[in-house]
């Protein structure tokens, strides 16, 4: 199995955090002079892809706290960000409808009894998408805001690496600790199932090295693996153990449930591998190849209940309880839900109770081809830059499938892609291929009839927002960095700069 790895981006951070004398130019919060009247509480709701840098991060004492000019510094709970979907948080701004529904935030809506407005308290001040809106979606928006100009501001907030999950069925294993390279020809078929997809391609991964398709035995096979029935396996070997339990075992996607931002970031890079199978899929609903989803829910202590895959962290959750499973998650809910990393790690996945434990399995995330689709030469990236725990994504140029990002800040941001199977070529030779921007939704004017009750509360929400909006995209971008993210492209930061200030308003 050759193995062509490029030189990796060790531990310099310098292009990463060397962005913060430009930003500087732009201004930052945390003022010496913090007289500005905010609100608490708050909420906020919507993509599990950036819940792990809202709560660690961004809504922290340390981050948005000790970077603000709040007359009162705000803490951990001034806002509570409750991780959904990006589909319910585009939902909730009545993206899809032009009415609100207030009530995807269920931590909001059950804390403040329900009722449309209670202090203004009930709708989210912003939500969180991974796919952002379409033009005709803004335009709802402004229906549900009551506007009479556009009403909702989409600003990226971070992007972080899709790490593709690897959980080995129980007598199918590596050597320990050692990697698994997954190419641009073979990552797609993880998800096609065994069914043929069309006439010109047939799906899946097929039936090789006496293994049948679909299954463990013929993926390593088809990755250049050799395969031992008994001793330890060394660097390109499998251990094939033998019977339901061994590399003979069928592999099992995990997907998500409902409208994800992140299945729409891992299914757009499986169409701009391979079109032919992936362009009627490559979207946020949960619709894939036919015959290729199996999800398996991971129990937590009784016959009714089940961890779903409603979330990121819960996808790979369930991938690392369930052997035999592949699954796809953010770096940070991959590390926070399995403790996946990129060497084959011997795991008993639980969620606490006795009878949930799995099996003794390897798991792993891949590292995946980032130098186009043709497996001759091919070179591999891990997700996370190597000894680091900063996501490897690019930062500082704008890929070609982001250029066309919108000028005005009212604009639609909707299609930017931040993938590309051949980004050693486009950007830098150590990049990861796969990754996904995240986007926060904020109004234009929080003084909207249909939004808050009063002038006075629609100001101090205002403030509070465009407070906290200006730590996120100058200081926060540096800081979001050490926790499996990276910052968004450099290239954005003047645009983003005008939809927060002065786009945020009354």
């Amino acid at each position: 199995m050759n193995r062509h790895h490029k030189r990796r981006r060790l531990a310099t951070l310098a292009a990463c955090v060397g962005t913060t004398a430009a930003l500087a130019a732009l201004g930052s919060a945390g003022s010496a002079l913090a007289s500005v009247a905010c609100r608490a509480p708050g909420y906020a709701s919507g993509s599990s892809f950036q819940s792990t840098a809202l709560s660690s991060v961004f809504l922290t004492s340390t981050g948005w706290g000790a970077h603000s000019n709040c007359a009162v510094a705000p803490t951990s709970s001034t806002i509570t960000y409750t991780k959904t979907s990006s589909g319910q948080g585009l939902e909730e701004f009545g993206n899809a409808t032009g009415h609100f529904i207030p009530e995807r935030d269920h931590t909001a809506f059950i804390s403040e009894t329900g009722t449309k407005d209670v202090a203004g308290q009930v709708l989210d001040w912003f939500v969180g998408t991974d796919d952002a809106p379409t033009p005709r979606e803004l335009g709802e928006a402004k229906i549900a805001a009551g506007a009479k100009n556009p009403a909702e501001i989409t600003i990226p907030v971070a992007q972080a690496p899709v790490a593709v999950l690897l959980s080995l069925p129980a007598g199918c294993k590596l050597l320990a600790s050692s990697a698994v390279d997954i190419n641009n020809t073979t990552l797609p078929q993880l998800w096609e199932g065994t069914n043929a997809a069309s006439g010109e391609d047939p799906g899946g991964i097929q039936a090789q090295g006496g293994y049948a398709i679909g299954t463990w035995g013929a993926l390593f096979h088809q990755l250049g693996y050799t395969k031992i029935t008994s001793g330890t396996p060394e660097a390109g070997q499998v251990l094939d153990e033998g019977g339901a339990t061994g590399c003979e075992a069928a592999i099992k996607p995990q997907v998500r449930q409902t409208s994800s931002g992140t299945s729409f970031a891992f299914k757009s890079y499986l169409s701009q591998i391979n079109p032919v199978v992936w362009n009627g899929f490559a979207g946020d609903a949960p619709t894939w190849p036919s015959g290729a989803v199996i999800t398996t829910n991971l129990k937590t202590g009784s016959e009714t209940e089940h961890l779903l895959n409603d979330s990121g962290g819960h996808l790979a959750a369930n991938t690392a309880a369930n052997p035999g499973s592949v699954g796809y998650a953010n770096t940070a809910d991959a590390v926070g839900n399995g403790a996946f990393n990129n060497a084959a790690t011997t795991s008993t996945f639980s969620t606490g109770a006795a009878e949930t434990h799995s099996a003794s399995h390897q798991i792993l995330w891949a590292e995946v081809q980032n130098n186009g689709l043709s497996t001759e030469g091919a070179t591999y990236e891990d997700p996370v830059v190597p000894s680091t725990t900063v996501g490897n994504c690019e930062t500082t140029l704008i890929l070609p499938s982001e250029e066309g990002f919108p000028y005005s800040y009212t604009d639609s941001w909707n299609g930017l892609l931040a993938s590309d199977p051949n980004i050693s070529a486009s950007a830098g030779a150590t990049d990861y291929s796969i990754c996904a921007l995240t986007y926060d939704l904020v109004f234009h004017h929080y003084s909207n009839k249909n939004l808050f009750s009063t002038t006075e509360t629609a100001h101090e929400i205002a403030n509070t927002v465009r407070d906290l909006f200006e730590y996120i995209t100058t200081q926060g971008q540096t800081d979001i960095q050490s926790h499996y993210y990276t910052r968004y492209p450099t290239g954005f930061q003047s645009h983003v700069h005008l939809a927060v200030n002065p786009g945020i308003g009354y």
